[in-house]
């Protein structure tokens, strides 16, 4: 599948997940309260590390190794079985101790059927990575798609009966059932099903540091909920949480479908001898342009955006979300950075930054979340300049580029940035922050924001409008064939 071809499917993939995602997440916010989301929320926040840990790095192993063989599937098979298995039976030992530690009994039955979901991940784990490896994204687009859709549906209609936070449980373990069972329909049938330990070191020495990595990005994920649960209140979790779920749609939508295609790419590129510079740029730019028009665009109008999606009784996280908005801008070149590190192997390199960065990180929003929300989204957004400058170095160093056209990319992704702000700049200059009908405000800021964004484009010369025109004049074709 070409590079162009992955992109679209994933790229569909992620939004028909977001459209479910912001449907599903407008009902429950009124279904459910601050509170009912903020248990969910420390459970989740819990349970980071031990997702991070599940599949112990042995799906990008899977996808990045040069010479794959039946001795390396089943070893890693052999791997994410175990595993599930015996974090099943931590995750459920735990539910109970947890709910005494923050008082709150609705957290063990929660965590409980948040334990079934670790049992039967890895019966998707190796399909999924397999169609990775091969770039067949249109597959990967129908199982999560599949999974998202029925997730939903059940988290939905559990919240509906009065489930409370049991329904976000309830819709995450439909979800990763669902994915398991769609899996075996695009699963290879030379794929291996049996186990073996003969290359189980191998597969340990990559994917124990890519898990090292994930358990620091955990850490750092669910420290805010932890903390903020501990020294604050769960009503402040759930508050958080809103806000991060919100400035994590462009990672659902964007960042996390180009990683994917990313990896993929560069792995194979790296396999077969060719330079990645070109196409870590070009991903670069694609990026960043994305990520700050978002950013911009949040940070002006997340009063209004918050009032039409979830309602006026989250009006508290508005503050927490613009600052939130910052730290996601500030860190929008990182994703490229790690796909690219983790395609050239190296493994040991992501582990070692990930965790310094990740002490500093947690230590600033330890310190802040003493303090509050906003002395918290201050502290994530000073760790957040930081991760992008130690990461940016340490690329250019590993792909051998020099900052210099780095920087100069990110440049002409902010100036595309700065050029889009007039539109929501203008709104609140006009109807102010506070608008009496904010979905008026984000239709004109949708369908204007736009139409400014490929003016911007083109004016820029931003390598997005060379993606994106061949495409509009292709479709004015199909449309008007006889001009």
């Amino acid at each position: 599948m070409s590079t162009r071809l992955a992109l679209l499917f994933s790229f569909l993939d992620r939004y028909s997940g977001l459209v479910l995602a912001v449907a599903s997440s407008m009902i429950i916010a009124r279904l459910l309260t601050p509170a009912d989301i903020g248990v969910f929320s420390v459970a989740s926040a819990l349970l980071l590390m031990a997702n991070a840990v599940r599949d112990m790095g042995a799906g990008q192993y899977l996808v990045q190794t040069k010479q794959l063989g039946d001795e390396q599937i089943k070893a890693v098979w052999t791997l994410q079985t175990g595993m599930g298995l015996a974090l099943g039976l931590l995750v459920a030992a735990l539910a109970v101790p947890a709910a005494h530690f923050y008082s709150e009994p609705r957290m063990t039955p929660v965590m409980l059927v948040m334990a079934v979901s670790f049992v039967v991940n890895p019966v998707g784990a190796i399909t999924y990575a397999m169609l990775m490896r091969h770039m067949r994204f249109q597959h990967v687009a129908i199982m999560r798609f599949s999974a998202s859709l029925v997730g939903a549906v059940v988290a939905v209609a559990t919240a509906y009966q009065g489930h409370g936070p049991l329904s976000l449980a309830l819709g995450a373990l439909a979800s990763t059932v669902t994915n398991a069972v769609a899996s075996q329909f695009f699963r290879a049938r030379e794929t291996p099903w049996g186990f073996s330990v003969a290359r189980l070191p191998e597969v340990l020495s990559f994917g124990g540091r890519i898990a090292g990595t994930q358990v620091v990005n955990s850490v750092l994920m669910a420290t805010p909920d932890f903390v903020l649960g501990k020294l604050q209140s769960v009503h402040a979790a759930g508050m958080y949480s809103r806000s991060n779920g919100l400035v994590s749609m462009f990672n659902r939508l964007v960042t996390d479908a180009v990683f994917n295609v990313a990896v993929a790419l560069f792995s194979e590129q790296n396999r077969s001898g060719k330079p990645v510079k070109a196409g870590m740029l070009r991903a670069l730019s694609y990026v960043t342009v994305l990520n700050w028009v978002f950013a911009v665009n949040l940070i002006c109008l997340a009063h209004p955006v918050t009032v039409a999606l979830y309602g006026h009784q989250w009006d508290e996280s508005v503050a927490l979300t613009r600052l939130l908005a910052v730290a996601g801008a500030l860190v929008a070149p990182v994703p490229i950075c790690i796909a690219i590190t983790t395609a050239l192997g190296r493994a040991d390199q992501i582990f070692r930054i990930s965790l310094l960065l990740g002490v500093l990180t947690a230590m600033a929003t330890l310190a802040g979340a003493s303090l509050g929300l906003l002395p918290m989204g201050l502290a994530i957004c000073a760790a957040s300049g930081v991760a992008c400058v130690v990461w940016l170095w340490l690329t250019s160093s590993l792909v051998g580029c020099g900052l210099k056209p780095m920087l100069h990319t990110l440049a002409r992704s902010a100036l595309v940035a700065g050029l889009c702000a007039t539109l929501p700049a203008v709104l609140v200059l006009t109807l102010g922050a506070q608008p009496a009908s904010p979905w008026i405000v984000l239709l004109i800021a949708t369908f204007g924001g736009l139409a400014l964004l490929l003016v911007a484009l083109v004016l820029t010369r931003h390598p997005l409008a060379h993606e994106i025109l061949p495409l509009l004049h292709r479709a004015q074709r199909r449309a008007l064939p006889w001009r």
